[in-house]
């Protein structure tokens, strides 16, 4: 191979694919965690209301487990694509490498 691995097209296309991901990926949960953290700060009353009467179950807490949930939900699609869609790539540039 002439040229050098990071002047290939398919490794541009890996990082900018990867960049998208990490970012977009980011972004969603820095959006979702600063909603959560504005609603304590600013209105924490929509948080402390209980499920149903007698609860001892917070709104809140149904929240922060959902958000919790939420990044493992993010780090899976991560996972999904690096492993479909980057991997893929990856093997494309070994072998073009070689």
């Amino acid at each position: 191979m002439n040229e050098n691995i990071t002047e290939s097209q398919i490794f541009k296309q890996i990082t900018f694919e990867r960049s998208c991901l990490g970012y977009g990926l980011a972004a969603a949960m820095g959006v979702a965690y600063f909603a959560f953290i504005l609603t304590i700060a600013f209105d924490p009353s929509a948080l402390a209301a209980k499920l149903s009467a007698g609860s001892v179950i917070s709104v809140g807490i149904i929240f922060g487990v959902g958000l919790m949930a939420f990044a493992f939900l993010l780090t899976a699609i991560y996972v999904a694509v690096a492993n479909m869609r980057l991997d893929v790539l990856g093997r494309q540039l070994r072998e073009k490498a070689r």
